[in-house]
C-alpha cells in the first residue's frame, strides 16, 4: 500500500495495514520531525566526552560548572522536546492511516505508562 506496513506493523506490535498512504505533507512533516530530532542528538553527542549509547560521561572543567551544567541541561531539553515532537507525529500520523479502531496514545510508547514493552520502537526511545 503505503510502503510503510513493516513500520506500523512494529510501532503498534500487530498485523495491520495502512487504510492510506502518506501525502506529501504528513510525509514532509515527519521527515522534519525527525531531522530535528536527530540534530538535537547530534548535539547532545558532540557535547558529551563519553559515547552517548555506552557511556554518556561528560567531564565539567572546574573553572565553568554552572555555565556547562546550564548548557547540559538546555541540550537535554532540547533533545527531550525533539523526540517528545516526533513521537506526537508518529503517533497522529499513524491513527490517521490505521483502519478505525487501531489506536496509539500517549503512553504507548513506554511499558511504565501501560504501553507495550514488545514494541522495538519503544525499547529504542531511550539513549
Amino acid at each position: 500500500m503505503g510502503g510503510y506496513e513493516y513500520e506500523l506493523q512494529a510501532l503498534y506490535g500487530s498485523a495491520l495495514t495502512p487504510s492510506s498512504s502518506l501525502s506529501q505533507p504528513a510525509t514532509t512533516r515527519l521527515k522534519a520531525a525527525k531531522r530535528v530530532l536527530d540534530q538535537n542528538y547530534y548535539q547532545v553527542d558532540q557535547y558529551i566526552d563519553g559515547e552517548l549509547k555506552t557511556n554518556p560521561l561528560y567531564i565539567c572543567p572546574e573553572d565553568s560548572k554552572q555555565d556547562a551544567g546550564f548548557e547540559v541541561l538546555r541540550l537535554l531539553h532540547n533533545y527531550l522536546s525533539s523526540l517528545y515532537s516526533f513521537n506526537e507525529t508518529v503517533k497522529v500520523l499513524f491513527n490517521q492511516h490505521t483502519e478505525d479502531g487501531i489506536e496509539l496514545t500517549s503512553g504507548s510508547f513506554t511499558p511504565a505508562s501501560g504501553g507495550t514493552g514488545e514494541s522495538y520502537y519503544g525499547r529504542k526511545l531511550s539513549f
